[in-house]
């Protein structure tokens, strides 16, 4: 395993929260690579449970019932060490079990404008199954409206932001380890 963090780091896990579109899963699965850490995407480990998509279940279920799904599995990953975890937009919704999974972690907020985060939707062909509508609203709109509820809890609940506009994947993974590498926010 590569040494990312000083010798005796007390964290255990890097956990990667954000809006939709700001590149989670794909930084997070190169930052596991760099560590010899496992890769947990909360999304994918929740279709696997669901047996179905996100969106078929939220269609099927609702959203609260996908929000307590979500919340109960952030209380199993508070116990999984050398893990790093790329979670839901919604996860930093969940403060107590945030809170929790908080411990022992290094959590690296990543963030896009609005206008970034529409782009890199449209462009992903699997926006549609992946990441249903939260608002029914008209897209940009609900980015704009979501982002502002969120912003505060992923700035207080983050060791560190990184804006991820115009950068690359491979940029993006430096300025994290870098972070890591220094063990300060």
């Amino acid at each position: 395993m590569t040494e990312l963090g000083p010798p005796g780091s007390p964290w255990e896990r890097i956990i990667f929260t954000g809006f939709r579109g700001t590149g989670k899963s794909a930084v997070g699965r190169k930052i596991a690579e760099l560590t010899g850490f496992i890769f947990i995407d909360t999304d994918d480990t929740l279709e696997e449970g669901f047996g179905c998509s996100v969106c078929d279940y939220v269609k099927r279920a609702g959203w609260p019932a996908f929000r307590e799904a979500e919340r109960l599995l952030l209380v199993r990953l508070a116990e999984v060490r050398q893990a790093v975890i790329a979670t839901g937009g919604g996860a930093i919704q969940h403060q107590a079990e945030w809170q929790e999974l908080r411990k022992n972690s290094r959590v690296i907020w990543l963030r896009a404008s609005t206008v970034t985060i529409r782009q890199r939707m449209e462009r992903d062909c699997e926006t549609a199954s992946q990441r249903p509508s939260l608002t029914g609203c008209d897209p940009l709109a609900e980015i704009e409206s979501v982002l502002a509820a969120r912003e505060p809890l992923y700035r207080a609940g983050s060791d560190v932001n990184i804006d991820t506009d115009g950068r690359s994947p491979e940029e993006i993974v430096a300025r994290i380890r870098e972070f890591l590498v220094r063990g300060c926010g």
